[in-house]
Formats: structure tokens, C-alpha cells, sequence
């Protein structure tokens, strides 16, 4: 329990010196959203009142060994569309937090959302970290989601990025990170330019990517 406790600070609230230093920031790494606990593709179908599952994801850039803690948010849900019906571990170890609402606020400047989770040791490499299980309702076709940061962030030095926290224990690194985009409820041909569709190069691990329609 200490250690989360030390993941959490360190991920909700960097020591006073922090605050007068800029975040990492890990250009090679990306918080997005797949379609399966492969992370093999940022789309998928729906079938109205039928749950659906989908994941966010770590792909870790080079020399990152893992995470013990997250904080992002997810926009694009419209709730008399999609409800979000549970958020859980995906990870053999389960998080010890999972605090706050997944969706980013429909008012971005001045609204508040998003959620913050850590685990009780260090997830090691890139891969599934979170599964939500969906409701769609009336899903829009093509409808984009895209990972942000809180809102607001814990921390202002995360300058409008999603963070995970390393397993540096104590320090528990603060790194700013990309956010991923998924395409909810896809229409079988349209590949948006807003959110490119991407999937496995065979025979390959999920974290090397092409894009469809090249």
C-alpha cells in the first residue's frame, strides 16, 4: 500500500521543485485505444444494445520498461449514443486506484474529467493497461475517440498531455506522452484522416503498425 501511495503522489502531485521544471516528455510513447487486449487495431464495430470491450494501451518508446500509474482522459463519448458501463484492469495485477470519470468534459477550457489509475507494481513493457466495457446505443458511424489529458491535469507542468508514471521507485518519473485515437462503430470502409486506421504487419507484435489503404 506505501507504494501506491508514493505512485499516486508522484503521478497527482510532482514535489514543490517540479513544479519549476518542465515534464518529460516521451515522443516515442503512446496511450491509445484498441479494439482487443492485443492492441492490434484502433477500430471496430458496434451492435446497438450489444456490450462492447475496448482497451487503452501503453506502446512504450525505447529504454521505458513500464508504468505504475496513468493519468488521461477520453473524448468523444456522447452518452445518449455510448455509455460507458464499467472501466477495469487489464493487467494480470489489477490497479489498486482507479480514481475519477474516464470522459473528457464536453467543455474542454473550463470543465473537469478524466481519471487517474495506478498499480502496486511496475507493469512491465507495452500492452493492455485498462478495459472499458462499452453500451453503444445509437453509436454514431466513424464516431473518432481520442485520449487527452485531465481535466484539469493534477500537476500544471503536464501541459495538456497524458502522463504515466515509470517504475523508478521512489522517484516514480512523471513523463508527458502522445495520446492514441480509435474509431467507434466503423463503417467497413471509410479510414478517416482525423484518426488514420492502423493494423498488425504479419507475422509481427501488436506495437508494429501500418496504416490501411496506404
Amino acid at each position: 500500500m506505501k507504494r501506491v501511495l508514493l505512485a499516486m503522489i508522484g503521478l497527482m502531485a510532482l514535489p514543490a521543485l517540479g513544479f519549476a521544471q518542465s515534464v518529460d516528455f516521451c515522443s516515442d510513447c503512446t496511450l491509445g485505444i484498441y479494439d482487443d487486449a492485443q492492441l492490434s487495431k484502433n477500430f471496430g464495430t458496434t451492435t446497438p444494445f450489444v456490450a462492447k470491450e475496448i482497451f487503452v494501451g501503453i506502446n512504450l518508446g525505447n529504454g521505458r520498461t513500464g508504468v505504475t500509474g496513468i493519468e488521461f482522459s477520453i473524448s468523444g463519448f456522447n452518452p445518449a449514443n455510448v455509455l460507458v458501463t464499467n472501466t477495469e484492469g487489464a493487467t494480470t495485477v489489477a490497479p489498486n486506484v482507479l480514481l475519477g470519470n474516464i470522459n473528457a468534459p464536453a467543455d474542454t477550457t473550463t470543465g473537469s474529467g478524466g481519471m487517474n489509475a495506478a498499480w502496486m507494481e511496475c507493469v512491465v513493457g507495452s500492452g493492455p493497461l485498462l478495459k472499458l466495457t462499452l453500451l453503444p446505443i445509437n453509436a454514431t458511424p466513424n464516431t473518432i475517440l481520442r485520449v487527452l489529458h485531465r481535466y484539469p491535469p493534477n500537476n500544471p507542468n503536464y501541459l495538456q498531455s497524458p502522463v504515466i508514471t515509470a517504475c523508478d521507485n521512489p522517484a516514480f518519473t512523471a513523463s508527458r506522452v502522445k495520446g492514441g485515437c480509435y474509431v467507434l462503430a466503423w463503417d467497413g470502409s471509410t479510414n478517416p484522416t482525423e484518426c488514420p486506421l492502423v493494423t498488425p504487419v504479419a507475422p509481427s507484435t501488436w506495437g508494429k503498425v501500418k496504416t490501411l489503404y496506404n
